[in-house]
């Protein structure tokens, strides 16, 4: 049995915390500003010295617990150790939120952390221990992710052991070209015809409905001038995606086969709705929606080498769902992207996400993905259209559920030549 080691005295008798504070944790970060002054006046700062014991294994606490500052040793039942270092990136989520305890906390150095009663998180928004912010565990329900295993993963992704691609060389050359003072059509044009499969694409899609002029046109050049630098830019980088899709594993290649059909239904169905409701770039959109699952690829790659995941279908998904979105925003961070897309790759299946400000990117692939799944098993296990914060905020440019759904299926037609412009 642990010796339990007295709390250190508090800093500041005030129970009330600085919104900064509880802003740096992601569970919260999108919390609205009278939830984060709920949640101040309802936490407390604390401090331990060494050797103390934040909570223990097994153990069914009402409480939070979010590392500051200082160094917090998580023990599991086999032994197993992991070291979380305050400031960290692992350090942004609670620690360890499976209730019974999974892991004992133990202080490694003087500590500075956040402690929060837990039942105040159900009454904010209904967010119960953070369950749609996607806090990450060092463990499972699941018996066959064992704590072992699911650390090795997480060291794994955060010390750069995971491979994250490369924005395709062609997407990475127009992006370059046109970001310079001196870009010009013919330049554009000439790289452009060096990917004969991308130029094709492209002046398809300047000949079609979409966007189409009065004439058709056999040539790069024209189709660049029709679409302009911007549309052309977002275009390559979309028609540029397609070879992130592949491997030489004939296993791996049918789950990403999958996952790039899922990522073209998205796209498609965001530019439509974008070009109905005139909120966004459809192109921006069309991107975003294809990007929300990109995370995924390095983490389909390596859960081939890694037989736990390989060989168990539950322990892969559950794999997918706690890691995506995070390295999904990795790569385009690597990639220079713009934070719009970023953000739209974090939240994509963040349901409930109820951001300020007007609607955006990750509220457009959210209603996108929720229309993909309609007909499917997956629907039961979303909330309904008009529940969620993104659709509410399209609803003020005058979306209704029975409008959205009256969009998608007036633009199949549109959404199907989006699809063939993106597989094709």
């Amino acid at each position: 049995m642990l010796q339990l080691k007295h709390r250190a005295p508090e800093a500041s008798a005030s129970a009330f915390t600085p919104p900064d504070v509880i802003r740096r944790f992601e569970p919260f970060c999108d919390l609205q500003d009278d939830q984060i002054i709920v949640l101040s006046s309802k936490s407390k700062v604390e401090y331990a010295s060494a050797k103390f014991c934040l909570f223990e294994r097994d153990a069914s606490d009402d409480w939070t617990i979010c590392l500051i500052e200082g160094t917090v040793e998580l023990v599991a039942m086999d032994g197993a150790t992991k070291l979380i270092e305050g400031g960290s990136e692992l350090a942004r989520r609670p620690l360890a939120q499976l209730k019974p305890r999974k892991y004992t906390a133990i202080a490694k150095s003087p500590i500075k952390y956040l402690r929060i009663d837990t039942s105040t998180l159900a009454d904010l928004a209904d967010i119960a221990s953070g369950a749609h912010y996607g806090v990450e565990e060092f463990g499972s329900d699941d018996d066959e992710l064992n704590s072992d295993v699911l650390w090795r993963q997480h060291s794994d992704l955060l010390s750069g052991k995971l491979s994250l691609p490369s924005l395709p060389a062609i997407a990475m050359k127009v992006c370059q070209l046109i970001d310079r003072d001196d870009a010009n059509v013919e330049n554009l044009a000439r790289t452009i015809n060096a990917d004969p499969a991308i130029a094709a694409k492209l002046i398809r899609a300047a000949n079609s409905p979409l966007y189409r002029g009065q004439a058709p046109t056999n040539r790069c050049d024209k189709a660049v001038v029709r679409l302009g630098l911007k549309t052309t830019r977002q275009l390559v980088s979309s028609f540029a995606m397609n070879e992130l899709f592949s491997t030489d594993s004939p296993l791996l290649n049918k789950r990403m086969g999958v996952l790039w059909r899922h990522s073209t239904e998205v796209a498609s169905i965001c530019y439509v709705l974008a070009v109905k409701t005139k909120t966004l770039e459809p192109e921006q959109a069309l991107l975003a929606g294809l990007l929300h699952d990109i995370g995924a690829l390095p983490l389909l790659s390596y859960s081939h080498s890694t037989p736990e995941l390989a060989d168990d279908p539950v322990a892969l998904e559950t794999f997918l769902e706690m890691h995506r979105s995070r390295v999904g925003a990795l790569i385009l961070e690597k990639w220079n992207f713009p934070s719009s897309l970023i953000q739209a790759t974090k939240f994509a299946d963040d349901w409930l996400r109820a951001s300020t400000g007007e609607a955006d990117y990750a509220d457009l692939v959210i209603i996108a993905q929720l229309h993909s799944f309609m007909g499917t098993p997956l629907m039961p296990k979303i909330p309904r259209m008009d529940e969620l914060p993104a659709f509410r905020k399209l609803a003020g440019n005058g979306l209704t559920p029975k409008l959205s759904i009256d969009i998608i299926h007036e633009a199949k037609h549109e959404i199907e030549q989006v699809r063939a412009l993106l597989s094709n």
